[in-house]
C-alpha cells in the first residue's frame, strides 16, 4: 500500500510554495518601485531642463524685442540726421596730376608701417620719398 503524505508535510510544502511566490512577487514589486523612483527622478530632471529652456527662450525673445526697438530707433535717428549731409561742402575731384602725385606721396609718407610678425626692424635700401621728391641716400656713389 502506498503511503499517504501527512497533512503536516503537505502544509509545509504549500507554505514554502506560497513563500516562494510571495518572495518572487516582492522582488517584482521592489523592481517596479525602483523603476517608478527612477522615472520620477528622470521626470524631475526633465522638468528642470524645461524650466531652464523656457528661461533662455524668454531672454532671447526679450533680446529680440530690444534689438527691434534699437533698430527702429537708429533708423529714425538716421532719417532725422540725413539733411545734415547736405550742409557740408561739396567735394570737387582734383584733376591736376602733380597735385594728385603730391597727395599720394604725402599719404604714403604718413602711412604707419605694419609691424605684425616682425622680429627685427628692416633697414630700407631704397630712396626715401619726400612730398613728391626723392631724397638721395648719403652713400649713393659707394658700392657695397
Amino acid at each position: 500500500m502506498a503511503k499517504k503524505p501527512s497533512s503536516s508535510a503537505g502544509s509545509e510544502s504549500v507554505l514554502e510554495l506560497a513563500k516562494r511566490q510571495s518572495d518572487g512577487r516582492n522582488e517584482e514589486i521592489d523592481l517596479l518601485k525602483q523603476t517608478i523612483n527612477e522615472l520620477h527622478e528622470r521626470d524631475a530632471k526633465r522638468e528642470q531642463e524645461l524650466c531652464h529652456l523656457n528661461q533662455a527662450l524668454s531672454r532671447l525673445s526679450q533680446m529680440s524685442a530690444i534689438e527691434c526697438i534699437l533698430t527702429n530707433g537708429f533708423e529714425e535717428l538716421s532719417t532725422k540726421l540725413a539733411p545734415l549731409a547736405e550742409i557740408g561742402p561739396h567735394r570737387v575731384p582734383i584733376t591736376d596730376g602733380a597735385v594728385n602725385a603730391r597727395l599720394a606721396s604725402m599719404i604714403e609718407a604718413t602711412a604707419r608701417p605694419s609691424w605684425s610678425g616682425a622680429s627685427t626692424v628692416p633697414i630700407p635700401t631704397r630712396p626715401v620719398p619726400f612730398i613728391g621728391e626723392v631724397v638721395p641716400r648719403p652713400r649713393d656713389n659707394e658700392r657695397y
